[in-house]
């Protein structure tokens, strides 16, 4: 969990932190996300009448009534409005947002996608999301769900099963028996370990191949990728442009590049929707 104050489209202030513990009680996970948005509040000028104003960016779909699909993100929190629940307990004004498209409108406002009509934004996290911008406007779908691509069917399983966090780890843990977390395997890829080296090349063969899915339907200008993985991009971009350019339809035009806001560009993000719906 991140929370941070923004103020004019900028973070104002820091960013704090707590672990999610996604596999906790929904209510013990609410619990944290009132009190690291009260600590946020805490260090900042704000009257005793002072309207908070909560937007908040979730790893999961939501659905049409504005309740939380479970998934491996957040196994705990499938149909709960937590919205409804946070502004039941507290009194503030809570708008819900898909994560990944957080991530893709503070990216397309000011980062990687600034100035382009067309742009995508994957967030490589524990699984994988997209958000799409198309001819200049945020794309959500007919259900909100536009873009959730983690389940589509990708080798001999689905997109989440050999891309993201969890997909790079069980890259690794076939080859070597070993489960270690994606920082660990950068840090074993930069000191030149053979078999992490290789999981990363498997990695971005995978990636390239959901991307050039991705550049087939939408011919997006760029594609930003975020979340931790995208951290060890070095480690997987011959190989991720390797199978895009053998599976595009057309050349491939498209920038595909780290996000340039890192994790600032959620936040953002969030803000800017919050506001957008105002």
């Amino acid at each position: 969990m991140r929370a941070a104050a923004v103020k004019n489209g900028m973070l104002a202030g820091q960013v704090v932190r707590k672990p999610t513990g996604r596999k906790r009680s929904a209510s013990a996970i609410i619990k944290d996300l009132i009190a690291l948005t009260a600590e946020v509040v805490s260090g900042r000028q704000v009257g005793e009448k002072a309207t908070i104003r909560m937007a908040l960016g979730v790893p999961t779909p939501i659905d049409d009534t504005k309740r939380l699909t479970a998934s491996d993100n957040l196994p705990t929190m499938g149909g709960i409005a937590l919205g409804k629940e946070i502004t039941k307990r507290t009194g503030w004004t809570v708008k819900s947002f898909n994560d990944a498209l957080c991530f893709t409108a503070g990216e397309w406002q000011q980062g990687l996608g600034k100035g382009l009509r067309f742009f995508c934004g994957v967030t490589l996290g524990t699984g994988v999301g997209l958000g799409i911008v198309a001819d200049g406007r945020l794309v959500k779908g007919s259900h909100g769900m536009a873009g959730e691509i983690w389940n589509s069917s990708l080798g001999d399983g689905h997109v989440e099963d050999f891309v993201g966090g969890a997909g790079l780890k069980r890259l690794f843990k076939t080859r070597t028996g070993r489960s270690l977390s994606g920082e660990e395997l950068r840090e074993l890829a930069e000191k030149g370990d053979s078999d992490a080296i290789a999981a990363f090349a498997e990695f971005g063969g995978f990636l390239g191949q959901a991307l050039a899915w991705i550049v087939n339907c939408l011919d997006p200008e760029a594609i930003a990728l975020g979340g931790s993985i995208a951290e060890s991009f070095a480690h997987f971009e011959r190989s991720m442009h390797k199978a895009m350019k053998k599976y595009c339809s057309h050349k491939v035009r498209a920038l595909v590049a780290p996000a340039q806001l890192g994790e600032k560009a959620a936040l953002i993000g969030t803000a800017m929707l919050f506001e957008a719906q105002n």
